[in-house]
């Protein structure tokens, strides 16, 4: 009896060596989760144990496998968060990836339309839903979304005042769209024009980077920057259409063009209902010129322009 007790205690201590510990329990939990509810393989990465006081989860970086190997891989902006519970309960925050690149792909039609397809949108959405794969275009229909933010890039030349005048006009029917939409009261937005020569980067960025902006004004510095690239003029021009677009969407959109010169105009806008819920009072006319409806094109005010 006493060997029986032995050889069955053996079998117990190897048969558990092989029983999955707690985190592969929970990894294994979260990487089902991807594949049921998203309907494809995700990398789960920075896998680890997080603790607060008695309660703990298990907290990974995550994004679709088929990014690997591409500029979407080291984006932050594609990323998002997979967790386990101590409850053995999956979530994610990857929902919200796939809002902001719907709220890419929603207002890209319009953007296109009014500047030409050298434009980058990389928007950025809040709010809450409860579908497991939400959509940019039924949750904004669904009222719950809080806020529309981040930047749009838009490639082009500003060479003279008829320049400025025709993306300000562009510009103001882009916010009328907004409204029209029904986006624009939690909208807060970056418009950014910039030298459609700076998809040139390298080349481009050498020639910037020896530039002295000291002591000019915002068009004496577009007219700097303008002359300085001329030379790229033959080079950009037989870019294609699809070189063009394969530059743009290999931009790193958690900080698109960080550090890069070539900035002409900037245009900020964010509703009255915004600015009255995200900011604070004293600094709305230093940021916004003030509060605006935008019901002129004269509220459309340029970064540098006189109030």
């Amino acid at each position: 009896m006493k060997k029986l007790s032995i050889i069955l205690l053996l079998i117990f201590v190897y048969a558990t060596k092989f029983l999955p510990t707690e985190e592969e329990s929970a990894y294994k939990t979260l990487d089902n989760h991807f594949k049921r509810h998203f309907k494809e393989e995700f990398e789960i990465k920075y896998f680890s144990k997080r603790k607060m006081g008695s309660d703990f989860w298990y907290e990974a970086e995550v994004y679709p496998k088929r990014f690997i190997g591409t500029a979407k891989e080291y984006d932050s902006y594609y990323h998002g968060q997979g967790f386990v519970g101590k409850n053995k309960q999956p979530g994610d925050t990857y929902g919200g990836v796939i809002l902001n690149e719907g709220a890419n792909e929603y207002y890209r039609p319009k953007l296109e339309e009014l500047f030409g397809k050298n434009v980058l949108p990389v928007l950025t959405v809040k709010g809450s839903y409860n579908d497991r794969v939400p959509s940019f275009e039924k949750e904004k229909e669904n009222g719950v979304l809080t806020s529309l933010e981040g930047g749009i890039y838009i490639f082009g030349r500003v060479e003279n005042e008829l320049d400025r005048e025709k993306y300000r006009e562009s510009i103001y029917k882009f916010i009328q769209y907004l409204k029209e939409t029904n986006s624009f009261d939690y909208s807060d937005i970056n418009l950014f024009i910039r030298d459609e020569r700076t998809l040139l980067k390298k080349e481009s960025q050498e020639i910037l980077a020896n530039l002295n902006f000291k002591g000019l004004k915002y068009n004496e510095i577009d007219e700097l920057i303008n002359k300085s690239l001329n030379p790229l003029n033959e080079k950009y021009n037989q870019l294609t259409l699809d070189q063009k677009q394969e530059i743009l969407n290999s931009t790193n959109k958690s900080n698109p063009f960080k550090g890069e010169k070539g900035f002409l105009l900037l245009v900020k806008i964010a509703s009255p209902k915004y600015v009255d819920n995200f900011f604070r009072q004293d600094l709305i006319k230093e940021i916004f010129d003030g509060k605006k409806e935008y019901n002129t094109i004269k509220d459309v005010k340029f970064k540098g322009d006189e109030f």
